[in-house]
């Protein structure tokens, strides 16, 4: 992503690779791109809470939600956030 700030409290629908685990929820365009990640926020959302618990590590999905430039992650490492997910597919 490259400017998140015109995308600001806008609803996205991006694509993209997913880390998570301890300390980490991001998405990145393609592996080791960390300097452009988005910081994924899962807000209390069983459904989706399910849906990571039980996938890779690492995977390929879709997400809509929207960006938020104050949202960073852990240790402000990510350019913006994406909160509000009304869609999380995990592509194959």
């Amino acid at each position: 992503m490259a400017n998140p700030i015109s995308l600001n409290n806008k609803y996205v629908d991006i694509e993209g690779i997913y880390y998570h685990g301890f300390e980490e929820s991001s998405l990145v365009g393609r592996r080791g791109e960390s300097a452009e990640c988005i910081y994924v926020l899962i807000n209390n959302d069983r459904e989706l809470d399910v849906k990571i618990e039980n996938m890779k590590y690492v995977s390929r999905v879709r997400i809509k939600g929207k960006i938020d430039i104050t949202k960073n992650g852990h240790l402000e490492s990510c350019k913006a956030g994406i909160k509000d997910i009304c869609y999380f597919e995990i592509i194959k």
